[in-house]
């Protein structure tokens, strides 16, 4: 019993602790070469979040201090009230370390700002009969666990957790680790409410060795980028919107590769979607650059795969410009339409014969427009076509202010979706999530970063708080 509940004050207690981007030597304790790092902002997510004083979350807070012992209720209540009584320094990040997936080794380090107070939460959390031995500066708690072990000093305090057996000692005296290794400078330096970096390296390893994969060793070849990347993940909640960014870390030699596939959408394409459409897609693509970069390999894939359309990679290479996809909405009917680039009059024939031939037995059309070929819905064909070409729409998503701001990004506009889904459709326990939301956008910024975001129409609103709240509503509702 003992310790599990050393085990609940040291989970409480990273709960509570916050981050800030700055580095110190607690961070040593992080060994090099973890398979994964994950820092989170705890504190300042429970202050915007504010899901201590929630209606629903508070009672059961009250409720789980009054099943306490006094003197633990009395410093539980007060932890919650004021952070710091833990000891812990909270304006420096927690930090929870993956040392290795197979067999699972975690390390989690935390900052000590008041190393008395640290230890009266631990002798209180074990009703005070805590064994604690000290050698050297460094006090060893035991844990009565073989998996789980706790140490700390003046600076910090670290927990590690391991299916072979658990020693703390490892990482209470490291020299040097992950915060000196520059390979994780933006980790560490990541000023966001939490940062989760991942190396693709031992992440290969570990998905490549599951049974699925050894089965299939084709599947395992298809994944072999992952060896080369490794990921960050950052999450920022401001006013309005959360925004979810994933950086990926490839060597120089696949960025220029990656980086010649995307090019600036000049969204010309835009002004033939209808203003009214809820889902938009819109890319800038390089394919006679990329074309050019591929592998002997990698090319006689893409020829084989073409072939069975007629076309070869020089076909593909003349496609280069923008690609639009866009949905929108007639009777409350989803009508799916898309816009591409060809500039080989050949090719550009090809493709329209082909087309021709097997769009129209489902319903669409196609038409072109100088080096534009369109796949068209006969609603919207019959809005857009002047003699054999197009013409642009009188309202367009050039209108709509959401989409004209894009730039190599998919958008979905929830006010478009609402109003295109119509009043008889029932969205269930969603319908005032989706109603309260402008817009769900990612953004390929460069071929390396990917952005999410999530946006408000209220842009006062907290957002965390919002998004806790409805969570906990539907939660509720869904019982």
């Amino acid at each position: 019993m003992k310790r599990v509940i050393l085990l609940v004050a040291v989970l409480s207690a990273m709960i509570l602790a916050g981050c800030s981007p700055v580095a110190d030597n607690y961070l040593k304790a992080i060994p090099d070469n973890p398979v994964a790092m994950l820092k989170v902002n705890v504190g300042n997510l429970l202050d915007e979040s504010e899901i201590l004083e929630n209606p629903i979350v508070k009672p059961l807070i009250s409720s789980s201090a009054n099943q306490l012992p006094q003197g633990m209720a009395g410093l539980f209540n007060e932890i919650v009230a004021e952070p710091e009584a833990s000891g812990l320094d909270f304006d420096m990040p927690a930090v929870l370390a993956v040392v290795s997936a197979k067999p699972m080794n975690v390390v989690i380090t935390l900052p000590v700002a008041d190393k008395s107070r640290l230890e009266k939460m631990l002798q209180c959390f074990s009703d005070g009969d805590v064994e604690i031995t000290t050698e050297g500066g460094v006090s060893r708690v035991n844990t009565y666990s073989n998996e789980f072990d706790v140490a700390y000093d003046d600076t910090k305090f670290v927990v590690a957790l391991a299916e072979t057996g658990a020693n703390v000692m490892e990482y209470m005296n490291l020299q040097t680790g992950a915060v000196d290794n520059a390979e994780y400078k933006q980790f560490f330096s990541a000023a966001d409410d939490a940062a989760l970096y991942a190396s693709g390296a031992e992440l290969y390893d570990f998905v490549a060795s599951a049974p699925y994969f050894m089965y299939n060793v084709r599947h395992a070849d298809d994944i072999e980028i992952m060896k080369e990347m490794s990921i960050l993940m950052t999450l920022n909640f401001e006013n309005g919107y959360a925004e979810l960014a994933l950086d990926c870390d490839y060597p120089q030699e696949l960025k220029d590769k990656f980086g010649s596939y995307l090019a600036s959408s000049t969204k010309e394409h835009l002004k033939y979607i209808p203003e009214d459409a809820f889902f938009v897609v819109d890319f800038g693509i390089d394919t006679e650059t990329a074309i050019e970069n591929m592998s002997d390999e990698e090319r006689t894939g893409l020829e084989s795969s073409l072939a069975l359309l007629g076309l070869d990679a020089s076909s593909l290479a003349s496609m280069s410009g923008d690609v639009t996809f866009a949905v929108s909405s007639a009777d409350n009917m989803p009508l799916i339409m898309a816009v591409f680039d060809c500039n080989d009059q050949a090719v550009f024939n090809s493709i329209t014969s082909l087309l021709e031939f097997i769009l129209p037995r489902n319903g669409y059309n196609v038409a072109h427009l100088d080096n534009k070929i369109f796949i068209l819905p006969s609603q919207i064909f019959n809005m857009v076509k002047s003699g054999a070409g197009v013409v642009s729409l009188d309202s367009n998503a050039l209108d709509n202010a959401l989409v004209s701001s894009m730039g190599n990004a998919a958008l979905l506009d929830c006010d478009k979706l609402v109003s295109a889904l119509g009043d008889d459709f029932d969205m269930g326990e969603y319908g005032s999530l989706v109603s309260s939301l402008e817009s769900v956008r990612l953004e390929v910024e460069s071929p390396t970063r990917v952005v999410l975001r999530v946006t408000t129409k209220d842009k006062n609103t907290n957002i965390l708080k919002f998004t806790l709240d409805k969570a906990i509503e539907l939660s509720l509702r869904m019982r």
